[in-house]
């Protein structure tokens, strides 16, 4: 895009004015910084925010997601996949910040919004995005069931940190003093403005749906070609503006909802097709949803297996045998480096063969993590020189012994790739796991039967493979619904009246939900558990038969976005033309 077609959004003055009315200040101070994601589609690709809510994002718990990656079981085997959590909060948080805007210019919302308490409200659903993923571990989602018997762990942790840890109380403190308060109420499920942060279209959706696109080089959309990541900023723009927020009855309920315009369903559709395909086509697609239960699996594994008594394992080993509660100090100091340093660990040391495949096939490519050296570590890297004239070797930097070891081992490999090569072997991710995906229930059933019955053959090979074995392997469920009932979108119909979109009578997209299932063999894991070499080959051969005609990658159209070099060009320009 050049600069006529980027979307326009809001100036630097409009923030600070936005920012004196909701803080009731003066002479605000913002600053702000540039947004990757935003760069090639917007004319003003920036994060703004008061030193306070700066405070907050640069609190030892928000900079932890800074090494915590957005895509952990694509980044096993794409490099473009650098970016963080962090990234997202703060995207998130800016998005919900434009939405803000857009109503304050709104005469009528202004004037009832006008309280102190109808501002602070304000202010807690942008903090409540700033901050929504303060409590995800390493490798994300996957190691959730490794932390006692919660369901959504990563919600319960953010609650406890938002509200026990000292640094960040005192960062929302010095934003407002009822700001937390003010945030347990934003965060209830019946709260109406809810499913702005969390529902069907949301502002977290919203970012991770572009920021994921261009990271990955996804620019010409997916099966149905009706979307593509340069339109879906235009889109959401368009979303966002056609949004009023009205009081209406719901569930015998008087509440303060989004409602959106007839005019921008179309827009609702089509973003909806697009965050379907991208769940089918990346989040969860056939072959990367089996990479997060490997490595789920893989750290299960080490915590009952591990013979170096590593890091990893006394961390794991504490997280599932104790409350959930007395686990935040000890979580905090957990990021994805320190975890791809137990691997090596375990690497050096362990006299176990399998064991130490295993922790090999965790690691993702050598490009990767020098990835995440250049994405994480030094994301601004440039040459520092003392005060004597000299420059500064770069390990001098090092406030984290973590974050030194990582780079010194990552250095050593980049010196000599070929000792990478040697370190790694062929233990990938890609032949760690044995897949097979189908479209129902039924159809995975026959293939447990098949697999079971030794007097069935598959393609030239036998099966009859033992109860025992089947047992160990990991079967997976997958269900994306394009529009969940319980997150309602409204619409304002063009006879006034406000529908659930699922009602909306010139609704034309199919909600039908999308369903798929397989099963998965991890080799090693099977090694580990005792099974039977002969019966682990067998499986390998026949889950290779069944996946050749089942199965594809996810069909991603994609290029790469070479990050390291014409983003941040770009990136360097608007810096330098911004004089700084």
């Amino acid at each position: 895009m050049n600069n006529k077609e980027k979307v326009i959004q809001f100036k630097k003055n409009e923030y600070n004015e936005f920012f004196s009315w909701l803080l009731d200040k003066e002479n605000i101070k913002l600053e702000k910084e540039i947004d990757i994601s935003k760069i090639l589609d917007y004319k003003e690709p920036y994060v703004y925010y008061t030193p306070e809510i700066k405070n907050f994002f640069e609190t030892k718990a928000m900079k932890r997601l800074g090494k915590i990656g957005q895509l952990v079981n694509i980044f096993l085997y794409n490099p473009n996949a650098s970016h963080t959590r962090l990234h997202h909060c703060k995207g998130a948080y800016q998005k919900m910040l434009d939405f803000y805007m857009l109503q304050y210019k709104k005469p009528e919302w202004r004037e009832r919004n006008s309280t102190k308490a109808s501002k602070l409200e304000v202010l807690a659903n942008m903090m409540d995005m700033a901050s929504h993923d303060i409590g995800h571990n390493f490798c994300s989602h996957a190691l959730e069931g490794l932390i006692g018997e919660h369901k959504g762990a990563h919600e319960v942790l953010g609650n406890i940190i938002l509200h026990e840890n000292e640094e960040v109380v005192q960062a929302f403190n010095n934003i407002n003093p009822k700001l937390l308060e003010a945030l347990d109420i934003v965060k209830q499920a019946n709260y109406g403005l809810h499913t702005l942060k969390e529902g069907n279209i949301d502002f977290d959706r919203a970012d991770f749906l572009v920021r994921d696109s261009l990271y990955l080089g996804v620019e010409n959309g997916f099966y149905s070609g009706k979307i593509n990541r340069k339109s879906m900023p235009e889109l959401l723009d368009k979303v966002t503006n056609g949004c009023e927020i009205y009081t209406i009855q719901y569930d015998g309920k008087d509440i303060e909802v989004p409602v959106f315009s007839y005019e921008v369903e179309p827009a609702i559709e089509q973003i909806l097709q697009t965050r379907t395909e991208n769940y089918e086509n990346i989040y969860v697609a056939r072959m990367n949803r089996p990479r997060d239960i490997f490595l789920e699996e893989a750290c299960k594994t080490i915590l009952a297996k591990d013979d170096t008594n590593s890091d990893l394992k006394v961390f794991l080993n504490y997280i599932s045998e104790n409350n959930i509660e007395s686990i935040v100090e000890e979580f905090l100091e957990w990021n994805d480096i320190r975890f791809y340093n137990s691997l090596f660990h375990i690497i050096d040391n362990t006299s176990n063969e399998h064991l130490k495949r295993l922790a090999t096939e965790c690691l993702p490519n050598l490009d990767c993590l020098v990835s995440i050296v250049q994405e994480r570590l030094f994301p601004d890297i440039t040459p520092k020189i003392d005060e004597n004239g000299r420059e500064i070797d770069i390990e001098e930097e090092f406030e984290d012994e973590e974050d030194k070891k990582f780079y010194l081992r990552v250095k050593q490999f980049v010196k000599d790739k070929e000792s990478y090569k040697k370190y790694i072997g062929d233990a990938t991710d890609q032949n760690a796991i044995m897949n097979v995906s189908f479209d129902s229930q039924e159809e995975l059933e026959e293939f447990l039967e098949l697999l079971e019955n030794g007097n069935s053959n598959l393609g030239g090979i036998k099966t009859g493979i033992s109860k025992s074995t089947i047992d160990k392997l990991e079967k997976w469920n997958c269900k994306i619904k394009k529009y969940n009932k319980n997150e309602p979108i409204f619409i304002k119909g063009r006879d006034n009246r406000i529908y659930t979109l699922d009602e909306y009578p010139e609704r034309t997209l199919d909600l039908s939900p999308i369903e798929y299932c397989g099963i998965v063999g991890i080799e090693e894991k099977l090694y580990l558990d005792g099974v039977d070499s002969s019966e682990i080959k067998k499986c390998k051969e026949i889950f290779k038969r069944k996946s050749l005609s089942r199965d594809k990658e996810s069909i991603l159209n994609t290029k790469s976005t070479k990050l390291n070099s014409e983003l941040k060009d770009i990136k360097a320009k608007i810096e330098e033309a911004d004089g700084r």
